[in-house]
């Protein structure tokens, strides 16, 4: 919360300090529309800046909404100074540039929005298939502890591996059907005899095959053969 206090005392003293130089130094403030209208439009410019940074929660598009703040409040700071020093200012070009600038920041604002919005969401699905992929891995893990099979020990900690490098940026739908075998080698293994070695390593055999086909899934997706839809 105190960290929110600083830029809110920082950007009250700077707007009483831009209130304070237009009414001490701008002549017939209050009786030139286009005065008036600098110190509104400056103001506001501000207050925008205000609330991008003591609102924003993201850091990337905090630090991106802050540069294009205070690139606005520079380009209308500089406008009010041509505009009061003008010696014949028209209004209407006045309000117009400042119309379109504001459309120029709310469409830049909501384009970056947009971008950190669809990153969040590329976030949120990388973290949903590591962890799918971390859990595949464990489970291969726990099976090595429990078995007691040097050759079966050693396929597994193979597919182990195989899992820890596979391409987890996207998923194909296999990713299921490897869970349930998994699984199901998991019972297999919890109450099964040395006689039954070979049938278990056949299981791990046909978990890899799926996993390669997985894998070669995952390539066609990355060149644009296929499609999952994930």
């Amino acid at each position: 919360m105190k960290k929110k206090f600083l830029p809110l005392i920082c950007f009250a003293l700077a707007i009483i300090t831009t209130a304070t130089v237009y009414i001490l130094f701008v002549d017939g403030l209050f009786q030139s529309p286009i005065k008036w209208l600098s110190l509104t439009f400056v103001l506001l410019a501000e207050i925008s800046l205000l609330a991008k940074t003591v609102f924003g929660k993201k850091a990337i598009i905090l630090n991106s909404q802050i540069f294009v703040g205070i690139a606005y409040l520079a380009v209308v700071a500089i406008l009010s100074i041509i505009y009061i020093n003008a010696t014949d200012p028209k209004i209407k070009p006045f309000i117009a540039i400042h119309l379109i600038l504001l459309f120029l920041l709310t469409a830049l604002d909501l384009s970056i929005l947009y971008a950190q919005k669809r990153t969040d969401e590329s976030d949120a699905k990388l973290a949903t298939n590591q962890s799918i992929f971390s859990d595949l891995c464990a489970l291969c893990d726990n099976m090595i502890v429990e078995t007691n099979s040097d050759a079966l020990k050693k396929e597994l900690s193979s597919l182990s591996e195989s899992l820890r490098f596979s391409d987890n940026s996207s998923l194909t739908g296999g990713e299921a059907e490897i869970t349930l075998k998994l699984e199901d080698l998991k019972q297999k293994i919890a109450s099964s005899e040395a006689t039954e070695e070979d049938a278990l390593l056949s299981n791990v055999k046909e978990i890899n095959d799926l996993l390669r086909i997985r894998n070669n899934n995952i390539k066609q997706i990355k060149r644009g053969f296929l499609n999952y839809g994930k």
